[in-house]
């Protein structure tokens, strides 16, 4: 999904679940064997961003996912929620909440257990799968903040 508030609240809840979220952005082709691969189970996604039509691409690659999943071409895949609605028999994230409970027992969190699989861009060949784990997830959101911090301290002396 492109960038909007929705993913930093899906990507939060992810871990919170002691789940794996695995970031795509890709074409159909290679979106099927990412999820493939993947063994994604469930798909949060927009209707379309600026250069790609995930529905159009999804009827492509898994007929029926509105109500089936990915069938036989993608096992693993339960549902396909999409984040902005976008076409009148999916679930939408909104829906897909509301059938959650209320509260929950966050899952623990191992700082060396897997947070991501991101997949590379695939400009030398098929796109390939790399894990983040929490620990690398939570230190790379700190960078940013420590760069600058040291930054303007360098600039200061």
């Amino acid at each position: 999904m492109d960038n909007r508030a929705e993913f930093a609240a899906l990507k939060i809840g992810i871990a919170r679940i002691g789940a794996v979220a695995v970031p795509l952005n890709f074409r159909a082709e290679e979106l099927r064997a990412a999820l493939a691969h993947s063994h994604t189970k469930f798909l949060f996604t927009v209707a379309r961003s600026i250069a790609t039509d995930f529905v159009e691409a999804l009827d492509e690659i898994a007929p029926g996912w509105e109500t089936h999943g990915g069938g036989c071409e993608l096992p693993d895949l339960e549902q396909v929620v999409l984040v902005d609605g976008g076409r009148e028999s999916g679930t939408t994230l909104a829906e897909f909440v509301d059938r959650g409970e209320p509260s929950f027992d966050p899952a623990p969190v191992d700082p060396d257990s897997i947070s991501d699989i991101v997949f590379t861009s695939g400009t030398s060949g098929h796109p390939l799968a790399a894990t983040l784990t929490h620990d690398m997830a939570a230190s790379a959101g700190l960078q940013p903040s420590y760069s600058a911090q040291s930054c303007r301290r360098s600039q200061r002396q």
